[in-house]
């Protein structure tokens, strides 16, 4: 009986042996490189340590407090921050009111709190009429019926001061980097704004994307991401009645291939003339001097020929003219040169 328990313990020895984790044996699990991690409820360093594979004095390392919250948002070492765009981007936006139509509250198509429809926008703008996600600033206002309203980038220091002063920063984040439903995402921009909705309590995943948010207060969207732009009614008001102000979702375009389509017209440009120019003034001399030429010879002989012999006859003073081997059958008859001035002509029989 005794020597069965014990091959029984041992078993189950065993078995719990083999259920252990890496690190439960003293053998790390090789680290993910960093990323982020939301603290769930009942975490210490230990169940932490266990789920992402760090130990426990590298989390320490990099976390000295003493506790966490739930729902806190730890970055891991060997985590890198978002990059940040040097300025904001610089949106064209109208100038005179535009009209504002919302949606259903929570029945948004494009995955928002709210459809957001934008009418009288004009042309040459980065907003266009049409469509747009939107979220709610004002927790409780009404979010039916349409108004006119202005738009703002959310980072324009002009806009006005009752939106100018919220954290713009974490708003963005918060927009790029949603992790929950709708009513969750929205959830998380009130917690930012210090406000709530008992319709929409805080979930986990919304006091995590608050918390990620929290830590990203300088954010700003580059190319590619979205950027909140804020439609201005009539302003943040407590009282009930008056119109919800909102943010919509606006893609920040992508680098414009302007200049390379400027610099390859001006290389097409300059060597196009290179090419046709350079043949022409060689074709135009090598026909001007055949043609001129031919009629130059001594005066007289009427065969021409292209030997510049009776020109050094000439010179020498001598009439005796060279004799040229004739045609077959053709019949030569010399005609005599006259004589330079003084000069002594001695006549030859041919």
């Amino acid at each position: 009986m005794k020597a069965r328990r014990a091959i029984l313990l041992g078993l189950i020895l065993a078995a719990g042996l083999l259920m252990l984790p890496a690190n439960g044996l003293g053998q790390e699990p090789p680290p993910s490189g960093g990323g982020l991690y939301v603290v769930q409820p009942g975490d210490n360093w230990a169940t932490i340590a266990a789920r992402t594979g760090f130990s426990e004095a590298a989390l320490r390392a990099a976390y000295p407090q003493a506790a966490f919250y739930t729902g806190q948002v730890l970055r891991l070492p060997g985590a890198t921050a978002t990059p940040t765009p040097a300025a904001p981007p610089v949106l064209r936006l109208p100038g005179q009111r535009v009209s504002a139509i919302y949606g259903p509250w929570m029945e948004s198509r494009l995955g928002a709190a709210l459809d957001l429809t934008l009418r009288g926008v004009g042309v040459g703008f980065d907003v266009r009429d049409g469509v747009y996600p939107a979220w709610c600033i004002e927790a409780g206002q009404r979010t039916a019926g349409g108004t006119r309203a202005r738009l703002y980038s959310s980072y324009d220091a002009n806009m006005p001061d009752d939106v100018q002063r919220m954290p713009w920063g974490k708003i963005n984040y918060l927009i790029n980097h949603k992790q929950g439903s709708a009513p969750e995402v929205q959830a998380a921009l009130w917690r930012l704004l210090g406000q709530s909705d008992p319709k929409l309590p805080l979930s986990e995943a919304a006091a995590a994307m608050a918390a990620a948010a929290d830590q990203n207060a300088t954010f700003i969207p580059g190319p590619g991401q979205v950027i909140a732009v804020v439609v201005y009614s009539d302003g943040i008001n407590q009282v009930r009645g008056n119109f919800q102000e909102v943010i919509i979702e606006l893609r920040v375009s992508e680098a414009t291939p302007t200049p390379t389509a400027t610099n390859t017209a001006t290389r097409t440009a300059t060597s196009t003339p290179t090419d046709t120019a350079t043949p022409t003034p060689t074709h135009t001399p090598t026909s001007t001097p055949t043609n001129t030429a031919t009629p130059t010879p001594t005066r007289g002989v009427e065969i021409v020929t292209d030997t510049p012999t009776p020109t050094r006859g000439m010179e020498t003073a001598t009439a005796t003219p060279t004799p040229t081997a004739p045609l077959p059958g053709a019949q030569v008859t010399a005609t005599p040169t006259a004589p330079l001035p003084g000069a002594q002509v001695t006549a030859t029989p041919t």
